[in-house]
């Protein structure tokens, strides 16, 4: 922990070093969304189940929290930054090392020719439409296709603007959401983004390799494909549609299972300070390749309605009431219980500052 406080210091204090420079240049942001949930299951230990969002119940609580240090110059750019909050505690669960977990970014990258660079590090990850950071969101939690999909990756990216109208990523990255390699593979990866107009944005992207833990064995691959798209309707209302599909032969058998979510997002802007948008999806895994329900299969479809209000350029105060229903009672309470849905109200405050 000392180290990486450390280099964080370091990379603060040798900003002062450049600030003459035009053409290099240090940027320090942060972030910090708190939130209250509560889940009328009342779930076992507080702990909601199958999300890393607002994942405590009944609890006032930092859902994340970090700050970011950057550097940009003619040719290269840096950043590295520290992150905490319940989403790191659930999300970041299986990173062997306790100090992995507090990075949320630890890259460098170096410009080929104007509009293409080449990254390596700790990574964002290349596909889906939904970020970790809430104020960026339409929806306050997270859909499962963005909760059961990378929320960060550790290689090497490629990005390319190729024009004012389309955008190629492509990665090799270490595995699916991880930090230390778990096996002798790698995965690879490509996004395509095109614009034809100003209103419509339509997004490809993939992410292919052996997810089989184990540097002697067996490989099971894994191939995942998100496609997206979202059309701007007027300056008040847009809308956006993901699907998800992957596919892997299951541990244990030669058969292959599969997976696939979607959901559907519409936002309409009441005015200058207030929003309110709405979502739909479904994510159905009966060979529970990404979830663990321990052998009934997950089939879970949400519906969330969440208020927005601007509190200020850079930070929004929200209100969410989100339903979930699943074929099966995969839910526990506090009472040993379960059930077959669940309940949820959460709010907001989420707050950036950039210097």
């Amino acid at each position: 922990m000392k180290t990486l406080l450390t280099y964080f210091i370091a990379l603060m204090l040798a900003s002062q070093l450049y600030a003459q420079d035009s053409d290099r240049q240090f940027t320090f942001s942060g972030f910090a969304d708190v939130y209250y949930a509560y889940d009328f299951n009342k779930p076992l230990n507080n702990s909601r189940q199958y999300v890393t969002q607002a994942a405590r119940h009944n609890e006032f609580n930092l859902n994340w929290g970090y700050l970011l240090a950057e550097y940009s110059a003619k040719r290269v750019r840096s950043s590295f930054g520290l992150q905490t909050g319940t989403y790191v505690q659930y999300n970041y669960a299986a990173e062997p090392n306790d100090l992995t977990r507090l990075i949320y970014q630890a890259n460098a990258g170096v410009k080929i020719k104007e509009g293409i660079w080449i990254d390596a590090g700790i990574i964002t990850p290349h596909t889906g439409y939904e970020g970790v950071a809430s104020i960026d969101n339409e929806i306050y939690t997270r859909a499962l296709g963005t909760e059961y999909t990378p929320y960060y990756l550790t290689g090497v990216k490629l990005s390319a603007a190729l024009n004012d109208k389309l955008d190629v990523t492509a990665v090799v990255v270490n595995g699916w959401q991880i930090i230390a390699e778990t096996n002798n593979a790698k995965s690879v990866g490509v996004n395509l983004q095109y614009r034809p107009t100003d209103e419509l944005t339509l997004s490809y992207g993939n992410l292919i390799g052996n997810e089989q833990p184990g540097f002697v064995g067996s490989r099971k691959v894994r191939n995942y494909h998100n496609a997206w798209i979202k059309y701007t309707f007027n300056p008040k209302f847009h809308a956006v549609g993901s699907f998800d599909y992957g596919a892997q032969e299951l541990v244990g058998s030669a058969n292959r299972g599969s997976f696939v979510m979607a959901m559907l997002i519409a936002e309409y802007t009441v005015s200058e300070k207030l929003a309110i948008g709405g979502r739909v999806e479904n994510m159905r895994d009966d060979d529970e390749i990404l979830v663990n329900t321990s052998g009934g299969g997950f089939n879970l479809s949400t519906f969330s309605m969440t208020g927005t209000l601007n509190v200020a350029d850079n930070a929004k105060l929200r209100v969410e009431a989100k339903y979930g229903s699943d074929a099966n009672a995969i839910f526990l309470s506090q009472e040993a219980t379960t059930h077959d849905d669940f309940f949820l109200l959460v709010g907001s405050l989420a707050m950036r500052f950039t210097k």
